[in-house]
């Protein structure tokens, strides 16, 4: 299954994972929901680009290798992903 905790870092890396393949990224975050004390992801977020150059990479890749799972690009500004 894909939903694991969101930790206060996970943000932050999904940024830096982005930026290493891609570009520079403005903004990243993971969608969650609150379960018990805990905030599970979703099993998928956002990652919005400074430059259109890098969110074109990032689209026109589709599928991509993110933290050691297949992540699908749905185009439209936003990276779906499985974390």
């Amino acid at each position: 299954p894909c939903m694991p905790e969101i930790t206060s870092t996970l943000a932050d890396e999904l940024k830096e994972s982005f930026e290493d393949k891609f570009g520079p990224v403005s903004e990243a975050a993971v969608m969650g929901s609150q379960s018990g004390s805990q905030v599970m992801s979703r099993g998928f977020g956002f990652v919005t680009f400074k430059n259109q150059s890098s969110y074109f990479e990032a689209v026109r890749q589709h599928f991509i290798i993110l933290f050691g799972k297949k992540v699908r690009s749905l185009g439209q500004h936003d990276i779906i992903l499985c974390v």
